[in-house]
């Protein structure tokens, strides 16, 4: 009976000091968690959030694991690279293609997965390069963490596919590309050897100054210009030249190879400063283009001319691939030439030499 009394007593005095049961020392009226069983000395519990759904974490792909991949791709790195890269599954002995890709901190990239030529539906994966995990399965990217992926395209039911990568630090990446047959397949199924696209990372870049005269991927083949017929095309001759062909003493231009009709672009802002458009001359119909810094470029044995005077910008379609003039097949003969305000004493060697460097950094 003295206990009873005593516990009693107790929670009089508590009750008379304004202080509920359970929450000795808050005033009264305060909603304190209350501490459940279980919990360390000082822990409250919070109540879930019911309105809160939970994120569903991307679908783990590890395209090499079975499928073909090709591992060989060329470094992507930053957010504005030079140009869109262009490939192809033309071999027939890959399925996947793998590019090392290094995210730029603190900065949004989309990056695009666009079909250029065949059937076939793109996806894009992304895994974290250092451990494989799946970080965009080309539907649902992981958010939260030190790196966040947002869907823009799937690709399921078009010719493009994209994701928007955030990277809080600098942070090596892997992307995947491959057909949502392949991943469906389990990575057994094959691309069609006509399967062609383009791969590009932007964030607002802004225009390239300078491309190549005609889409990378037209190009069937690449025929720089000769040096002197005293050059070997032997690797192992000391006086070797990568670019001899045969004994002719010199070749002014480069030569690119594509099938007929093909557009040909202005390769920098210019002024277009004479065109031929009747076929009446070794170099057929013709374009000259004049950059801002006196340097001319002319473009040789087109099918059609589509702009014979006046501005025109870095990408605008000139003309049309075609063999008038001194052609056997269809390609552009695409010359350097120095305007007549510079003066220019170079030698041919000289001209050949910095187109073909030109056409090397731009359209390989």
């Amino acid at each position: 009976m003295g206990v009873l009394i005593r516990g009693f007593g107790i929670l009089l005095f508590l009750s008379a000091c304004g202080v509920e049961e359970g929450q000795l020392g808050a005033p009264a009226g305060t909603n304190l968690p209350r501490e459940r069983p279980g919990l360390v000395a000082g822990e409250t519990e919070i109540a879930p959030d019911p309105t809160e759904e939970l994120a569903t974490p991307p679908t783990s792909r590890v395209p090499c694991e079975v499928g073909r991949c090709w591992l060989n791709a060329p470094e992507i790195r930053g957010a504005c690279p030079d140009r869109p890269l262009g490939e192809d599954f033309s071999s027939g002995k890959y399925n996947v293609h793998r590019y090392p890709y290094v995210a730029p901190a603190g900065t949004s990239v989309e990056v695009t997965l666009e079909v250029t030529a065949g059937q076939w539906q793109p996806i894009l994966i992304v895994a974290d390069a250092a451990d494989g995990i799946t970080l965009f399965d080309g539907e649902v990217g992981l958010s939260g963490g030190a790196v966040q992926l947002e869907t823009g395209a799937t690709g399921r039911t078009g010719s493009l596919a994209s994701v928007l990568v955030t990277a809080a630090t600098e942070t090596r990446l892997d992307l995947y590309v491959t057909s949502w047959e392949t991943v469906d397949s389990g990575f057994t199924a094959a691309l069609a050897t006509e399967a062609r696209y383009t791969l590009s990372t932007s964030a607002g870049c802004p225009p390239p100054t300078e491309i190549c005269p005609m889409d990378p991927q037209s190009i069937d083949r690449l025929a720089s210009g000769f040096f002197t017929a005293a050059e070997s095309s032997d690797p192992l001759a000391p006086n070797y030249s990568p670019y001899k062909r045969d004994d002719r003493d010199s070749h002014s231009g480069y030569d690119l190879h594509a099938p007929m009709g093909i557009p040909v672009l202005a390769t920098q802002d210019g002024v277009i400063v004479s065109a031929t458009t009747v076929d009446a001359s070794d170099c057929g119909r013709s374009v000259t283009l004049e950059i801002p810094s006196g340097v001319r470029f002319r473009y040789c044995h087109l099918d059609q001319v589509l702009v014979t005077s006046g501005e025109v910008v870095a990408g605008q379609v000139i003309g049309l691939n075609g063999a008038t003039g001194n052609a056997h097949v269809s390609h552009v003969h695409f010359v350097y030439l120095e305007s007549p305000a510079l003066a220019d004493t170079s030698s041919g060697e000289v001209k050949s030499r910095k187109v073909n460097q030109y056409i090397d950094d731009l359209c390989r």
